[in-house]
């Protein structure tokens, strides 16, 4: 049963463009901080975690571990170099595209996944074993930490069953939410849910172009056919691994499709004709809500 939007908050907007246009301008850089640089991360000093009190911290002080300011705070107290991403990525690392460099973007970040980040496994590992649903979802409901709100969502799916898809459909309906609903969709869409994936290709949040492309690969894990059109479109995206996200899932919607392309826009003008050729026509008619159909 597909759940209630009160409203389509995209009014008259095109969904695919305006969205492209806030994935490409909104900063990557909102997850990923620079190891012995960054000074803190709003105005609360962070938790510094100690693996000798792994099994004694509180429940609060566990979801405070998977704050943005004690993963700086610990990641700033490793003095390690370079860049490090800090929140959870199923495609950060992935290098499953066999076409060469069709979709090479002009600047690359090194990225790396930091030693004095690892506690977040051991944090995560002990939230699961714990299964402290009312405390996750009291987190859940109030914090604003973006990049909290991302390691507390891959703690209930690592936790996935009835109480977690209890406790988070009532999130995943509140249109006007931003990260707390955009998260708690992903959730869902992580286990295959048709109605969050129609509601996340339907919508704009503002999150990094590698947080999106989490989503994009959704699209084809579960193929997801209405997402093509948005798919061709990113394809063309200023972003960070998020247009080679798009062209995987596009291959695995179509992949009977060939590679006659050899840079990004060739690759969009390829790919939206495509679409636009071989969709079917219920999936090319859209599955977005509108403001009369409740």
């Amino acid at each position: 049963m597909r759940p209630q939007l009160k409203r389509d908050p995209l009014g008259a907007h095109d969904p695919l463009l305006t969205r492209i246009r806030r994935l490409t301008l909104y900063p990557t850089s909102v997850a990923l901080m620079a190891g012995g640089v960054q000074r803190g991360f709003g105005q609360t000093e962070g938790l510094r975690y100690d693996p000798a009190r792994l099994g004694s911290y509180s429940n609060t002080e566990l979801v405070w571990l998977l704050s943005g300011a004690s993963i700086t705070r610990n990641l700033r107290e490793g003095h390690s170099p370079g860049m490090a991403y800090i929140m959870p990525s199923r495609v950060l690392g992935r290098q499953t595209r066999s076409s060469p460099d069709t979709l090479t973007k002009a600047v690359t970040i090194p990225l790396h996944q930091d030693s004095s980040l690892f506690y977040i496994d051991a944090v995560v590992g002990e939230l699961v074993q714990r299964k402290p649903y009312r405390d996750l979802l009291q987190a859940f409901d109030t914090s604003r930490d973006q990049i909290q709100l991302s390691w507390l969502e891959d703690v209930f799916n690592r936790l996935r069953g009835p109480e977690a898809d209890s406790g988070l459909t009532h999130y995943a309906m509140i249109p006007d939410s931003e990260d707390i609903q955009y998260f708690a969709l992903k959730y869902f869409a992580e286990g295959g849910t048709r109605w969050a994936l129609d509601i996340l290709n339907c919508h704009q949040y503002t999150v990094s172009s590698l947080e999106w492309a989490d989503i994009v690969t959704l699209f084809g894990q579960y193929r997801y056919y209405p997402a093509a059109a948005t798919l061709a479109l990113t394809l063309n995206a200023a972003s960070l691994n998020l247009g080679t996200a798009a062209e995987e899932s596009l291959r695995a919607l179509f992949p009977e499709a060939g590679t006659p392309y050899h840079s990004p826009d060739e690759a969009q003008r390829y790919w939206t004709r495509y679409v636009r050729e071989h969709q079917k026509p219920e999936y090319a008619r859209g599955t977005c809500y509108s403001p009369d159909s409740h």
